[in-house]
């Protein structure tokens, strides 16, 4: 058999035993000062719940990683929501999130955008050949702007115009079209000076 192997409590002398010594006096042979032997079960029990506690410990360790598991996902999430809230809040005024110089860059690449949209939709449209958007103004409803484009007219043939343009400001976004009260104005005046040559 096995024989006990423990410390004194006193001065903490290793010392082993027979076991069939266990739960007797004995008197240690360092520091003369008598204890109960141990017996091999309690060294078994201490064993035990050392076991039990390391058991709890790593349980309440996994509550607590997945407590702070949860909660990271909820910011996370929080977080995701708020940056929704602030892009939606961006796009609905997002001269608040814009030093001067950047509002004013926006508003011209908008107009641009807008105008070469627009041109795409001219009836027959081929190609832009050149076009400008005079920003200048601060107020974006007093900005003007001309696209050249080629188009196909209705005989199939190929023809140049110039298309004159407005632009204002709707809810924060550059919106522009076609001027069409300059357009006909400048066609009239053209046929104008075309049957006063004749």
């Amino acid at each position: 058999m096995k024989p006990l192997s423990f410390h004194c409590p006193h001065c903490h002398q290793h010392i082993e035993s027979d076991p069939a010594w266990s739960d007797r006096d004995l008197d240690c042979p360092t520091c003369g000062k008598s204890f109960i032997i141990p017996a091999r079960a309690k060294k078994a029990m201490s064993i035990l719940s050392t076991v039990i506690e390391c058991v709890v410990l790593v349980f309440i360790l996994a509550i607590t990683a997945g407590i702070v598991w949860v909660k990271l996902q909820m910011r996370a999430q929080d977080l995701a929501e708020d940056r929704k809230h602030e892009a939606l809040l961006r796009d609905i005024n997002p001269e608040k999130f814009e030093e001067p110089w950047q509002t004013a860059h926006r508003l011209s690449a908008e107009a641009e955008a807008e105008q070469l949209k627009a041109c795409s939709n001219w009836l027959g449209f081929n190609r832009v050949i050149d076009h400008y958007v005079l920003t200048s103004d601060p107020a974006v409803s007093n900005w003007t702007g001309q696209a050249t484009v080629d188009y196909i007219n209705k005989n199939g043939g190929m023809e140049r115009t110039n298309l004159p343009f407005k632009f204002d400001l709707v809810e924060h976004h550059v919106c522009g079209w076609v001027d069409a009260t300059k357009l006909m104005r400048d066609e009239y005046e053209r046929r104008m000076a075309e049957i006063g040559r004749q």
